[in-house]
């Protein structure tokens, strides 16, 4: 996501519609698309790595591409989201989408 932000502020508004940019928007489709048909689990409680980046990730692709048409949905990391907003570390540092 990083390199297709960097290429659209450095070189090209259009780059990401470049071959790379594709390519690059086709991996972060294909990665949301694993990722939310097999969230990390989260009961309450102090969240692990994987949960973290899990959000901070939802977090970042909502805040970077939140008009993006290639965004699919993501309900189950969209709903570990909601689980985690609560919690003091990601309350105070969710990002003004």
């Amino acid at each position: 996501m990083a390199n297709i932000i960097t290429g659209v502020m450095q070189m090209d508004p259009n780059w990401g519609e470049t071959r790379v940019g594709l390519k690059r928007r086709r991996t972060i489709v294909t990665g949301f698309r694993k990722l939310d048909s097999d969230p990390p689990l989260y009961g309450g409680g102090t969240p692990d790595l994987a949960v973290i980046t899990a959000v901070v990730a939802v977090d970042y692709v909502r805040l970077r591409f939140k008009d993006a048409h290639w965004v699919e949905p993501i309900l189950k990391l969209d709903a570990l989201r909601d689980a985690t907003a609560a919690r003091p570390a990601f309350a105070s540092t969710l990002p003004h989408i």
